[in-house]
């Protein structure tokens, strides 16, 4: 459930640099030599969305796997097993 909210929190980002890229590529030029370029040639330059959802997958599968080694340890403690 966590993943999904995670997920769902960066397509809200995406949207936001989405109409945040639209206002901005209106405006923003560069020259080159005479002429006049937009500074970003591809929204992907200016929002990497996979950049962005590799780091939250692996951190919640590190997490995940650390909560399941807690919970085999404290089923040995409470069973009594050793090693």
């Amino acid at each position: 459930m966590m993943k999904a909210i995670r997920l769902q929190l960066i397509d809200k980002q995406q949207d936001l640099h989405i109409q945040a890229w639209l206002n901005v590529q209106a405006k923003a030029t560069k020259q080159r030599g005479k002429k006049t370029v937009p500074y970003f040639k591809s929204f992907d330059e200016f929002f990497k969305h996979s950049d962005e959802v590799k780091p939250k997958i692996k951190g919640n599968v590190q997490e995940e796997k650390r909560k399941s080694e807690l919970r085999s340890m404290l089923l040995k403690a409470n069973t009594g097993e050793k090693g």
